[in-house]
């Protein structure tokens, strides 16, 4: 295989890559089937038993007795992928004195059972029957890795390497292949340092590939009137497997309702959440208003209803008091186990940039005897001229925190985040109505960066002078123009501005115009300097020399 010296030091430094982790949401249906009544035969080969399927590996557990070699053993697990002459299937073993290594060849006796993706062999005898040699690996399309087509596999995919990580021991390389991208993790790589010259560079990846799926994830919404909705769920979470542990699975059900009556905001929801060992009925019901101008609260009741263990409540109470227009401040009182527990947070607005840190209720369904957590989140975004740089952390749904940051030309406020368990009362569901428009100086060009107040929401005017504000119900609002608040530098005037706005569903709102003009306008250039048309782009005149022709 040619390469260059980047390709050469990946295979030489790693060996053997360990595993191909393949991240990919697959929507998957399992249709009924019925279970046989005829006579479990054993299945001798790994070919035979994927061709059941996972329902029905699940509904006819077969006893499974083959041969094959060890391409990869789970470090920290009793899990090994196996593969023969027909296929590669992932082996759960319970004699935890095996010792299994890539190449050994091995007999594995036990019984079939349904995996995430796949069927695997589950409660098995791991033997080891001597030394043999990894098998050849099958070249294959980063897309069919994608779709599932060889999970346990032992295969091979060209790609480009596009950024390279260290966690503990081993490395996580970030490949991009025929428009897909994944990450491979390399166990034990012989040096400790990040192979920078591996960026970009072409390379062949042999391992063995891991498929993750999420499945049946739906979420339906019916406006019941204008100022209530109802919704029902069904979601499927997997745990990260970057470091190569095959992940656990949580699943669940929720209900939830949220609406408006006045200035009361009114949010309930019930969960039917499971992971593979334990399940949980839990709900929630809050309460929120605008105690004042400066102040809103809003108050909730968390109840869960783990498998085996009593039933716990838990209150919170959520305080956001606005300062100024620059200051906000946020107290959350949490009253768990008879012990009240207070926690602080706020907002600051800068010339530069924004910062806040505060507190988002989530269901996390990875943590089944407290499925219910206030997060923190942290949201940074530094403004310079055009561009801004934005961080902000988000919540997983193991509930472990991790962070998102990106750059570009500045948009709106908001906070960063990515798939996150659901959120829980008024401030969560889907926001299904804005009041979007354009922001405009006297002559009608864009004005950027302006600072627009909705009812205490501010919206900022991104590069072509546009605002948007996403709200949950479909509410009148009036706008005020901060002038000392824009982003950019300059003094202006409020020319135009509409008294009031209603809130219209995304799809049917129109754009408002706002005019400004400037307090000190931009001075003319004299007749005497101002281009003629002709001279605004070319000819252009070096100095001493001739008229530089297109």
């Amino acid at each position: 295989m040619d390469g260059d010296s980047a390709r050469g030091k990946l295979m030489a430094s790693s060996g053997i890559l360990s595993a191909l982790l393949c991240y990919f949401f697959l929507p998957l249906g399992y249709p009924a089937e019925r279970v046989s009544s005829d006579p479990l035969n054993v299945l001798t080969n790994a070919r035979e038993i994927l061709d059941l399927g996972t329902e029905r590996a699940r509904n006819s557990p077969h006893p499974a007795a083959l041969s094959g070699v060890v391409t990869f053993p789970v470090p920290g697990a009793n899990w090994v992928f196996v593969q023969d002459a027909t296929a590669g299937i992932l082996t759960i073993y319970t004699n935890a004195e095996a010792r299994p290594a890539s190449g050994d060849a091995v007999k594995v006796t036990g019984r079939v059972g349904a995996g995430l993706l796949a069927p695997i062999v589950m409660g098995a005898r791991l033997e080891t029957i001597g030394a043999g040699a990894l098998p050849q690996a099958h070249h294959i399309p980063a897309a069919r890795l994608a779709a599932g087509d060889a999970f346990g596999h032992w295969v091979e995919v060209d790609g480009a390497i596009r950024d390279v990580g260290r966690d503990t021991s081993k490395l996580i390389v970030f490949v991009s292949s025929g428009g897909i991208r994944f990450h491979a993790v390399i166990q034990a790589p012989q040096s400790s340092e990040l192979p920078a010259d591996w960026l970009d560079a072409q390379v062949r990846l042999r391992g063995v590939c891991w498929t993750d799926v999420d499945r049946e994830n739906l979420e339906v919404t019916y406006q019941l009137t204008s100022d209530f909705s109802i919704g029902v769920g069904r979601q499927h979470f997997i745990q990260d497997s970057a470091d190569v542990a095959v992940p656990s699975r949580a699943w669940g059900n929720s209900i939830f309702l949220g609406g408006r009556t006045g200035e009361l905001r009114i949010s309930a929801g019930l969960y039917d959440s499971h992971t593979d060992s334990v399940s949980n009925l839990s709900s929630f019901v809050a309460l929120g208003r605008n105690l004042a101008s400066w102040l809103d609260g809003e108050l909730f009741v968390l109840q869960s209803r783990p498998q085996g263990r009593a039933v716990t409540t838990t209150p919170i109470l959520s305080l956001r008091e606005r300062v100024s227009p620059r200051v906000g401040l946020v107290q959350q009182i949490t009253v768990a186990e008879g012990r009240p527990r207070v926690q602080f947070g706020g907002s600051l607005l800068t010339a530069i940039g924004d910062f806040a840190l505060d507190y988002t209720i989530v269901h996390q369904p990875f943590q089944p005897f407290s499925p219910f957590r206030s997060a923190v989140n942290i949201t940074a975004r530094l403004q310079l001229g055009r561009y801004s740089t934005n961080l902000g952390t988000y919540v997983q749904p193991d509930g472990t925190v991790d962070y998102a940051a990106s750059g570009s030309t500045f948009l709106y406020m908001g906070q960063l985040g990515g798939v996150q368990p659901q959120r829980v009362g008024s401030n969560g569901g889907i926001a299904r109505y804005v009041v979007r428009g354009r922001v405009l100086d006297e002559a009608g060009q864009p004005v950027e960066g302006a600072a627009i107040d909705f009812d205490g929401e501010t919206v900022f005017t991104n590069a072509r002078g546009e605002f948007l504000l996403r709200l949950r119900q479909p509410r009148r609002l009036e706008p005020h123009v901060l002038l000392n608040e824009f982003l950019l530098p300059g003094r202006w005037r409020v020319n135009a501005v509409p008294e009031r706005l209603q809130a219209q569903p995304e799809d049917r709102a129109r754009p408002v115009e706002i005019r400004l003009e400037r307090a000190v306008p931009i001075p003319a250039l004299p007749d005497s300097i101002r281009p003629e048309p002709s001279d605004t782009l070319l000819p252009l005149v070096p100095p001493g020399g001739e008229a530089a022709k297109p």
